[in-house]
């Protein structure tokens, strides 16, 4: 269950991301936005925290991946930055922040809806690969 409880005096980050889709036609589809965390939020949880404010179901935060990207490094999945299940995003990004980019891919799904307009809810199908 994602902490996302927002305690007096707790501060928040804006975490960069960028969304990327998988399109029916095998193109990949980029949304790029900013996402105000608590830094309370567990780090484990961060993916499916940004993909909420940003206006998605659940459905697909569940179906989706993430990894932190920085500037000349190799992309870094969540079990290669902390072992520790109780690690919040004010501990792991907060000191880097300003140089992280959270990149979340969405399972390939055929949407009935367009993909861009995340606000809505939207009903999915799953498609073969």
């Amino acid at each position: 269950r994602p902490n996302t409880s927002m305690k007096p005096g707790d501060r928040s980050l804006p975490i960069r991301c960028v969304i990327e889709t998988a399109l029916d036609s095998g193109a990949v589809q980029e949304m790029e936005s900013y996402a105000i965390i608590p830094c309370s939020t567990f780090f484990l949880d961060l993916v499916g925290v940004v993909l909420g404010k940003l206006g998605y179901s659940t459905v697909q935060s569940v179906v989706a991946t993430g990894h932190i990207e920085v500037k000349n490094w190799k992309p870094l999945p969540f079990n290669a930055i902390s072992d520790n299940p109780q690690a919040t995003v004010g501990q792991v990004l907060g000191e880097v922040f300003h140089l992280a980019v959270l990149r979340i891919k969405l399972s390939r799904l055929r949407w009935e809806t367009q993909v861009h307009e995340p606000q809505q809810e939207t009903q999915m199908q799953p498609v073969a690969v």
